[in-house]
């Protein structure tokens, strides 16, 4: 059997997906750890509105341990 364009169904223009111009795929998320070299809890910050939480075995506050926004 043979098809003709009509009978095709493919991606059009309106279905591609194209990026917003100047967006990144990466998102910053700094990690931030324990001060107690041997404590091996750690926390990611999502939003800068987010408190950073103290450990929850030392109860100390959690120290930036990674280059983020």
């Amino acid at each position: 059997m043979v098809l003709n364009e009509s009978q095709v169904i493919g991606p059009t223009t309106e279905d591609r997906y194209s990026p917003l111009v100047g967006s990144t795929s990466q998102v910053e998320s700094p990690r931030y750890r324990c001060p107690v070299v041997s404590c091996h809890q750690s926390w990611y910050r999502h939003s800068a509105d987010e408190t950073i939480p103290h450990c929850p075995i030392h109860d100390l506050v959690l120290i930036r341990d990674s280059k983020g926004a």
